[in-house]
């Protein structure tokens, strides 16, 4: 039985405590097995980021298979993702 899962972590203003909380996140998952992928946005433009960034990604994922998790930082419109 495999008990790995595709887990999506989402930052948006990927820059200081958001980053090393991503960074973080993402290296203890993967040393538990999981599958990681990290789509990060620049630290900059902090309000732009905070409204935009989802919108962006649901474009670009419209056509992938959904991961198993989805992970954001509290910067990240989840309302923008659906």
């Amino acid at each position: 039985m495999n008990d790995s899962a595709h887990i999506l972590l989402l930052d948006p203003l990927h820059g200081g405590s958001h980053a090393a909380w991503s960074q973080g996140v993402q290296d203890g998952l993967t040393q538990q097995g999981h599958r990681v992928e990290l789509k990060t946005f620049p630290a900059n433009h902090w309000k732009w980021r905070m409204q935009g960034a989802a919108a962006i990604w649901a474009h670009e994922l419209q056509d992938t298979p959904p991961p198993d998790v989805l992970l954001t930082t509290d910067m990240c419109d989840l309302a923008q993702l659906k």
